[in-house]
């Protein structure tokens, strides 16, 4: 491989103002590639009238390429990406997106890499449970990788069976640059802070890690943030709601309350170590962690030390009723050190770099025809 390598990137996440999770986790490894010397373009469909083609793109140097979302604009966005080095197809690329998955494997030549990179691993693997071998399993065969946002060895053993040649996690990240410590906002300010939208997969988690607790707590003020959560009647007196707190506000509710509760892997139902990317951004600004106890954490976080790990409400009511000040900002210190030092998007970027310098199977150069897909329907 080139000492720059090209990365084509089949996927979501170059628009700037995307703010899903899967597209922020996106755009930040592309953006850390190309830091680190890569030569990295987004391809995606254009469902507008205006700005179809390549264009300079506010995304840390990463170029866009937008194309026709038609069969031919599909076609041709392919046959464009054809010289890079690594093609990378991810999953939800938008149109067109079970053709594209077919056919960019059979573009790579000599030492070209293919990636498939699963945005959302744990949705994939419940639809290919119930799939036939002739369906998706088999375009996963002829991908050199599987990359999958997250994950632990049950994942992968899992995609492995599957029929995925080889599956490596790419963990969430933080952004340094986007989270970063700052002033306590007075509408945020209390002893334990909870952020998530409400939805059935996380009901349970709230009620017994933070809405049980409260009730015990009745001495401390608890902040809850997110919509959905104003016309629960489990809210006890000590529990103020403070609704949807917007993007830009996400760092000032992370420094203003003493410690942070995350229940994000307790809402995943496979129970496969995974952080996720809200733990590392409030870690990231220095706030006290304490989250649900999940086997695996100890890779990412030092329970006791870096982060508060509790097995139950009961156990979160002891930890936080005792939590001093000064306790609860060295844990928050020693998060944010070990963040930055192991899991920023640039380490991410780092074991991906690593990866694709090793090196490939090598296949026959010839030049396949890109086909024309049936539709774009």
């Amino acid at each position: 491989m080139p000492a720059l390598p090209t990365v084509a990137i089949f996927g979501p996440g170059a628009d700037p103002a995307a703010s899903s999770g899967a597209a922020v986790y996106c755009r930040g490894v592309a953006r850390a590639l190309a830091d680190l010397g890569c030569r990295v373009t987004f391809h995606e469909p254009d469902f507008g009238e205006h700005g179809v083609g390549r264009y300079p793109a506010d995304c840390g140097g990463v170029a866009v390429s937008r194309y026709a979302a038609t069969a031919d604009g599909a076609s041709g966005a392919l046959e464009a990406a054809r010289a890079a080095d690594v093609l990378v197809k991810t999953s939800g690329a938008g149109t067109l997106d079970a053709w594209v998955e077919s056919e960019l494997p059979g573009l790579a030549a000599g030492h070209r890499r293919v990636v498939f990179w699963d945005l959302h691993p744990r949705a994939t693997l419940e639809r290919l449970r119930g799939d036939r071998p002739e369906t998706m399993r088999r375009p996963f065969a002829r991908y050199d990788v599987v990359l999958t946002r997250g994950g632990g060895s049950r994942l992968i053993a899992e995609y492995e069976r599957l029929g995925g040649r080889r599956c490596v996690p790419i963990h969430e990240a933080l952004d340094p640059d986007a989270h970063r410590p700052v002033a306590r906002d007075v509408r945020f300010v209390g002893d334990l802070g909870y952020l998530g939208e409400r939805s059935p997969d996380r009901d349970a988690g709230v009620h017994e890690f933070f809405l049980g607790p409260a009730r015990c707590l009745s001495e401390l003020k608890l902040v809850l943030g997110g919509t959905g959560w104003g016309a629960s009647p489990d809210l006890a007196p000590n529990v103020r709601c403070v609704g949807d707190v917007h993007a830009g506000d996400l760092d000032a509710f992370h420094c203003s309350t003493r410690a942070v509760l995350n229940l994000d892997h307790h809402a995943a139902s496979s129970g496969d170590s995974s952080p996720s990317a809200r733990l590392f951004e409030a870690a990231g600004v220095g706030a006290c962690l304490v989250c649900g106890a999940w086997e695996g954490i100890e890779e990412f976080l030092e329970p006791g030390h870096e982060v508060l790990s509790v097995a139950s409400g009961v156990e979160l009511v002891e930890v936080v009723a005792r939590l001093s000040g000064e306790a609860a900002r060295l844990v928050g210190e020693a998060a944010r050190r070990r963040v930055l030092a192991e899991h920023t998007y640039e380490q991410r970027a780092r074991e991906l770099y690593g990866l694709l310098e090793s090196r490939p199977t090598v296949r026959p150069v010839r030049r396949q025809r890109v086909c024309r897909p049936p539709s774009a329907a």
